[in-house]
């Protein structure tokens, strides 16, 4: 019975997390400016910096020209995928919290990221993880317009088409009218 009390259900076996040792292209919708933009990083869990856990780092730069610079921890929990990624240079930011649901070795996985925009208004929003680069960009950070409407497509094709979002919650949407405050 300890020992059942000792193991933490994110934990994994490392035979589990083989198949996700890989490079992931990661997508994440947040708020600049009032305005809903995606931003694009990788997520290399090829690097085994703790046993039983996914772990990747990653920096972009800002339209502002603020180098922005992230760990991630990842916890597959059967086939979801749950990513807590800390702001490596700033302490009081709250880490983000990112699910993706069904997610395995190949394909595009939609979920929902919780964090902190840089006004510090707390929102929800929409994230993708894929095998595969979905945009044309090598450049980590901002995605241009006609990039974000690609993906607002295919974050609504994977995941909105895949889950029931309650009446009232259609600001969740990207492409939505209803853009929160945020900086």
């Amino acid at each position: 019975m300890i020992n059942e009390l000792l193991v933490v259900p994110w934990r994994s076996k490392e035979e589990d997390l083989m198949p996700l040792r890989k490079k992931f292209y990661g997508y994440l919708l947040t708020v600049r400016d009032g305005k809903s933009i995606w931003v694009y990083r990788d997520f290399d869990f090829g690097n085994l910096e703790l046993p039983g856990y996914l772990h990747a780092a990653f920096q972009y730069k800002t339209s502002a020209g603020r180098t922005m610079k992230y760990k991630y921890y990842g916890f597959p929990v059967q086939s979801r995928l749950l990513l807590i990624g800390r702001n490596v240079d700033t302490s009081n930011e709250p880490a983000v919290i990112q699910v993706v649901p069904h997610c395995g070795q190949s394909g595009i996985y939609a979920g929902l990221a919780f964090f902190e925009v840089l006004s510090g208004a707390q929102i929800v929003s929409p994230t993708i993880i894929a095998a595969e680069r979905l945009v044309d960009s090598e450049v980590f950070g901002e995605l241009d317009e006609n990039q974000s409407a690609a993906l607002n497509t295919l974050w609504n094709t994977n995941f909105k088409s895949s889950f029931f979002l309650p009446p009232g919650s259609e600001h969740l949407l990207p492409g939505s009218a209803v853009v929160p405050k945020a900086g």
